[in-house]
């Protein structure tokens, strides 16, 4: 069995428009799931495909490391700005103890809308959005044939009557 030294997650979509140099809000949350108090440290890494562009510290409550109790979760509320665009923010959960990355959550972060998000660490391939059809230029040939059989429904009623 692996054990699990601790987990992160976050209030933020996997992908999502941004623009260079604005705040996005997000609750991060952290969870120790194991039978003693544990002490993290949060990690923010950009990424453009396998090319690391920046990566800095996050503090909580100005100290890089913190301490989460025995199977508790803590909310980190906060913001993250970066100087970058069509990135992959990735922010990493680093368990003191054993100095290793033990959880991380990425957000695929675009200039161009949802059509060209990066790819997420962890994830294979590219992340793309679904295409929407337009369901109202479909359906103008299916309206044409119903107003032609309304049409002949009416001009057969009207010889019937005759």
């Amino acid at each position: 069995m692996v054990e699990t030294y601790g987990d992160i997650f976050w209030t933020l979509e996997s992908g999502m428009p941004y623009v260079a140099g604005v705040e996005i809000f997000a609750d991060v949350f952290v969870a120790n799931p194991t039978d003693t108090d544990r002490n993290y440290m949060l990690m923010a890494k950009a990424t453009r495909g396998d090319t690391v562009l920046a990566t800095f510290p996050v503090t909580v409550n100005g100290l890089s490391w913190f301490e989460v109790p025995t199977d508790d979760v803590v909310n980190l509320p906060g913001t993250f700005c970066i100087d970058y665009t069509d990135v992959a923010l990735t922010l990493e959960l680093t368990d003191e103890e054993t100095g290793l990355v033990v959880s991380s959550v990425s957000v695929a972060l675009t200039s161009s809308g949802t059509e060209q998000y990066p790819i997420l660490p962890g994830l294979p391939g590219q992340v793309t959005p679904t295409p929407v059809t337009d369901v109202f230029a479909s359906m103008g040939p299916l309206i044409v044939l119903l107003m032609l059989g309304v049409m002949t429904a009416s001009m057969a009623r009207g010889e019937k009557s005759k």
